[in-house]
């Protein structure tokens, strides 16, 4: 086959379909090892794999990338060479880059801005702490998946080191970086950013320059004055003035503090408070009127979600990508819902552990968790109480911010914390009898599998959004978590997941969101 046909090649059992584009050293093709599972191969050009020092390039971004855990960065595997070229794969992403999006529909919206800048400088920041560099940031390169999610393509990464030859988007690029002169730093991303988000704000480029006349690019910028702010929205001004300016010591982008997740320039216009519904009357039912004091707040942070080094060498398919998220604090139930509680609500409780007030509840399916037990505690609280997202669940499963990274909740002795088949008796036990974790929660590995409120996917966290992830918006299947008295330990570790049906009985647990403060 001729060295430039690519198509129907086979590398590593996947078959190359088509050209999806190119660089300036390299090739990219969708392949697939069989239908429904595609993949995209990068390979450098011909013209450049007898060039050493490209080669070195190419593949010093191929370890990196295969290095890299951040679910904005496309992590390279299968590291291989085809008829003398490097080359390697990623994942492909289906939807639409923020190019093409802002050609088809316009700037974008404030709001979406906002989210996908916040995203943004987060993979940014993990780059950066790490001492590489991104080098290529484009609106082509920030890719808007069909969830809503971000990816960034091409992320070109190097380190922080000497000049090297230049690399992207002319229109795109900083000063420093077009000239080739002098070491590059973060800030050059934090320029690129800038121009990127000058475009995706006004569909148009800063300086009047057009992406198709790169050789007017650096006489426009050295002979211009300050770039035009006059048609950016009010909010973005200051943002994008601090990243735009020619000197790259002069720009102010610094990376925020790690778990703050807000735009740096958008206020929220609610304020929240911790507060939970009031207390209950003296009238309600014991199991009721104690709710509100068992439920714990879980600050909000950002964690690594997903079957982590921490979760050993059994990890399933479903706990992968690890993957950066990002949650608002929430409150959630020290313990499980108990027989108690569920027939305090419902009046009336399910066959399982009779006799056991204070044992989870266990046989209630999914829509009998919402459309009942739920409906009813609101109705008779005045409250808020849900079901906990899958991440949420996690989260607060792993000790939230004081996470000490155990592979069960609160321990790596799973003994000391859980009911499991090894300890249990072939039965459930009465909720906070082990040791709880590092936020006082009992029982959230063991004794009772927990219902989520997501539905469940296996591949979700392929697409999963950095901030306060909710699952597919439709499905049959739900998630729930944790493990119960007769499973083996895997099942009760923290990352561990798994769906069925609507029908099918775990127990669960409550969460809440913070109330709205009252004028």
């Amino acid at each position: 086959m001729h060295l430039n046909n690519m198509e129907g090649n086979i590398i590593l059992g996947h078959e190359i379909r088509h050209k999806i584009g190119e660089g300036q050293l390299s090739e990219v093709f969708f392949a697939q090892v069989r239908p429904g599972y595609p993949a995209v191969l990068k390979i450098l050009k011909p013209a450049y794999s007898a060039e050493e020092s490209l080669r070195q390039r190419f593949e010093q971004e191929a370890r990196l990338l295969s290095k890299v855990v951040h679910p904005l960065i496309e992590r390279a595997f299968d590291l291989t060479e085809h008829q003398g070229r490097p080359a390697f794969f990623l994942k492909y992403l289906t939807g639409q880059d923020l190019g093409a999006y802002v050609r088809e529909k316009g700037p974008l919206s404030l709001d979406l801005a906002a989210r996908l800048w916040a995203d943004t400088m987060k993979a940014l920041n993990y780059a950066h702490r790490r001492g590489l560099l991104y080098r290529n940031i484009k609106p082509s390169n920030l890719f808007l998946t069909e969830f809503g999610g971000l990816g960034l393509l091409d992320f070109g990464l190097s380190p922080a080191t000497p000049p090297l030859a230049q690399t992207g988007t002319a229109c795109y690029l900083s000063p420093e970086q077009r000239s080739n002169t002098e070491p590059l730093t973060p800030a050059s991303d934090y320029y690129s950013l800038g121009a990127t988000f000058y475009y995706l704000l006004t569909g148009e480029l800063p300086y009047g320059l057009a992406e198709a006349a790169p050789a007017a690019v650096r006489p426009a910028i050295q002979q211009g004055g300050a770039v035009d702010l006059s048609r950016l929205p009010e909010e973005w001004c200051g943002t994008l003035a601090n990243v735009l300016r020619k000197e790259p010591g002069a720009r102010i982008c610094a990376p925020r503090p790690k778990g703050e997740v807000s735009s740096p320039f958008v206020k929220s216009t609610l304020a929240v408070q911790r507060t939970l519904p009031p207390q209950m009357p003296s009238a309600m039912p014991k199991a009721v009127q104690e709710l509100a004091g068992n439920m714990v707040w879980v600050e909000g942070g950002t964690f690594m979600m997903g079957g982590a080094a921490e979760q050993g060498d059994g990890c399933r398919g479903p706990e992968t990508p690890v993957h950066e998220v990002a949650l608002d604090g929430f409150w959630i139930s020290r313990y499980p819902v108990t027989q108690a509680l569920w027939a305090a609500v419902v009046g009336g409780g399910p066959e399982h552990f009779k006799g056991c007030p204070e044992c989870p509840v266990k046989g209630v399916g999914w829509l009998n968790v919402r459309r009942l037990f739920l409906h009813a505690l609101n109705e008779m609280t005045g409250g808020q109480y849900r079901l906990p997202t899958e991440a949420e669940w996690e989260y607060a499963a792993r000790g939230g911010r004081q996470s000490r990274g155990y592979t069960f909740s609160g321990s790596d002795d799973l003994g000391r914390v859980a009911w499991y088949a090894e300890n249990s008796g072939g039965k459930a036990h009465p909720v906070g009898l082990k040791a709880p974790n590092e936020l006082g929660l009992y029982d959230m590995s063991g004794n009772v599998w927990e219902w989520c409120s997501d539905t469940y996917a296996a591949d979700y966290y392929s697409s999963s959004p950095l901030h306060n992830p909710q699952g597919r918006p439709a499905g049959t299947s739900h998630v729930f978590r944790g493990g119960s008295y007769e499973s083996k330990p895997s099942f009760c570790r923290v990352a561990f997941r798994f769906g069925m049906s609507s029908s099918t009985a775990p127990g669960f647990r409550l969460a809440a969101s913070p109330l709205p403060k009252v004028p």
